[in-house]
Parts: C-alpha cells; structure tokens; sequence
C-alpha cells in the first residue's frame, strides 16, 4: 500500500490511469468522515491488474455523470499535490489545463475540471 506522495511515484510509470477503465466509485465512511475509493481495471502493460485509490480527510467532490459521457475508461486525467500539500484527482480534466498543457509540476486544479476529488490524504492498493 502506498500513501500520499508515494502514490504519484507508483502512478507515474508502468502503473499509469492512462488508458484505465472506472469498476468502481464507492463512497463510505470512517468514525464520521468519509471516503472516496475509486476502483481500477489497469492497461495490460501494468504489472497489476487493478488499482484503488482512496481519498480520506476530503474536501471536496464532485463524481457528477450523466449519459452524454462514456463512463469508465481513462482517456486523460489529472493526478496531483497541490501547492497547500492536497492531492487532487480529476478524470475528466479541462482540456487546456491537461498535464500535456502544463506538465506534471505546473498542475493546478480548474473550475472547469469535472469527476474530482480534492483531500489531505491519498492511499493506494495495488492488486496483481
């Protein structure tokens, strides 16, 4: 398992969102706060077969959907530590603030970002 940090490093190579599908969104709670995990099918390339992700201490969210947008599959993302020390996740990126745009060190989160999650911890479970 991995926290904070260490989740971008093992998410920066063979273990990349990039080309994932969403199994699953689920949200829970632990002594009163709650928890959003998202569930992971990885690319083929991976070493794992699946990945959780899971945000505690969490800020704010919003997982909004509807039937105009193909759920699941990963075609670009944002995954970053904000410069207050939050991790944020967006699967649905704005186009122009994509890490392509900005490189992974300029990343900021955009009111235009759609299905993110920003909070003060990140963990993550890697399954073969």
């Amino acid at each position: 398992m991995f926290h904070g940090k260490d989740v971008l490093q093992a998410l920066s190579g063979r273990e990349t969102l990039l080309d994932a599908v969403v199994s699953e969104v689920k949200i829970t709670e632990s002594g009163g706060d709650p928890l959003l995990s998202i569930r992971f099918r990885l690319d083929r390339r991976s070493r794992f077969s699946v990945a959780e992700v899971t945000f505690s201490e969490i800020l704010d969210f919003d997982i909004a959907w509807d039937d105009s947008l193909v759920f699941g599959n990963v075609e670009s993302y944002k995954f970053c530590q904000l410069a207050d020390a939050e991790f944020y996740l967006s699967l649905d990126p704005n186009a122009d603030t994509s890490p392509e745009v900005l490189g992974i060190a300029a990343m900021t989160s955009d009111s235009q970002d759609g299905f993110y999650v920003r909070a003060k911890m990140v963990h993550l479970t890697l399954f073969p």
